[in-house]
């Protein structure tokens, strides 16, 4: 029997808000949710959700210089995290971006990944 991982994470939401002018209207606003995932091994992978495209997401993989087998372990972890969105935070699409390859679109048809082993623990707080 497979030990079960826990994934702890969290949600935010983020302004950032351009110079006001005199009429009270900004020359630019992003509105946005960022999602921080903690994984088993203590690293970190973050996602992106602007409030003006909510049916997508964007997740950010860590940068590393790890081994073959480690980036293999990573890839299943964004697996693991998109699913999770799509099926629990109602996001329509995922990309990733890795500063190799810059965005990547993930099909969601393709996820393999088994979340019955995954358990997501929400940071409250």
């Amino acid at each position: 029997m497979k030990q079960m991982q826990e994934i702890r994470w969290a949600k935010a939401y983020n302004e950032e808000l351009g110079t006001k002018d005199e009429d009270g209207y900004y020359d630019y606003a992003y509105c946005y949710y960022t999602y921080r995932f903690c994984l088993p091994d203590k690293s970190e992978v973050m996602a992106r959700r602007y409030t003006d495209t909510p049916e997508k997401c964007a997740v950010f993989m860590p940068i590393t210089t790890a081994s073959e087998a480690r980036l293999e372990q990573l890839q299943n972890w964004i697996c693991c995290i998109s699913k999770f969105l799509l099926e629990h935070e109602g996001v329509g699409g995922i990309e990733h971006f890795t500063r190799q390859q810059g965005y990547q679109c993930i099909d969601s048809t393709e996820l393999s990944c088994d979340l019955s082993d995954v358990a997501f623990q929400e940071i409250k707080g």
